[in-house]
């Protein structure tokens, strides 16, 4: 099992994003420590930009975690973007399964 790495950058002066670096392991296996970190960071930032840009697995659950997030922020008039830069790899296999589209609605 690959680790996850999760990083929450608060806001820098002059800034109001604070800004979540999310690498490794982004499935199931790690699925309690990413809601856990989610909701700190929904709890204490009104403006959040998720980064997506070293994920090495990525799953079903995580893409319905991400999905809930963006509700949940949307829901408390928060604001939440996503930069889904992933690799080739996990690209192709998200244009297979169909889930790219989801992917691109975040």
């Amino acid at each position: 099992m690959r680790d996850l790495k999760f990083k929450i950058q608060p806001p820098k002066k002059g800034d109001k994003i604070a800004r979540l670096y999310l690498a490794g392991d982004l499935s199931v296996n790690n699925l309690a420590d990413m809601v856990i970190k989610f909701r700190e960071a929904e709890k204490d930032y009104d403006n959040i930009e998720i980064n997506l840009g070293e994920v090495a697995a990525f799953d079903l659950a995580t893409i319905q975690l991400l999905i809930s997030m963006k509700k949940t922020c949307l829901r408390h008039k928060k604001k939440v973007n996503f930069n889904i830069d992933i690799s080739k790899d996990l690209t192709k296999l998200m244009n297979i399964t169909g889930f790219s589209n989801i992917i691109k609605s975040l």
